[in-house]
């Protein structure tokens, strides 16, 4: 039996599930100290995703969004770099429209929540909608 080697610099649809992942579980370690301290009984309704891709896809993330950070000049994209450079922006796009502002205190809406996790306002409807 042959095991085909998947390479991950080139899986951009991998690349961009495992960026989508990392920005849901920084976003739930960001709310879960404040969730904890003003909203203990909810805390059991903060949920990180799980990692269901290969540790390698998670460490090219990492370096893709170190790369983003350099400035363009100092930057030799190669090929692969540039493709998950996209992915990167792909799954940052997808996450902030699951994730729309709070219109009273600007902190990134929780999925499925109905109640600000920073402020604790209720969400509007015209939050909701985005």
């Amino acid at each position: 039996m042959t095991e085909t080697m998947i390479e991950v610099e080139r899986d951009t649809e991998g690349l961009r599930q495992a960026a989508r992942q990392l920005f849901e579980a920084s976003l739930v370690q960001a709310a879960r100290p404040e969730v904890e301290r003003c909203m203990p009984a909810l805390t059991k309704d903060l949920h990180e995703p799980a990692q269901h891709l290969a540790r390698a896809y998670y460490e090219r993330v990492g370096y893709l969004l170190r790369l983003e950070k350099r400035p363009p000049v100092a930057r030799d994209l190669l090929a692969c770099d540039s493709r998950g450079l996209d992915a990167l922006e792909r799954a940052r796009e997808e996450f902030r429209r699951a994730h729309p502002p709070c219109l009273h205190c600007g902190a990134l809406r929780l999925i499925g929540w109905t109640l600000c996790w920073n402020c604790r306002e209720a969400l509007k409807e015209k939050e909701e909608a985005s």
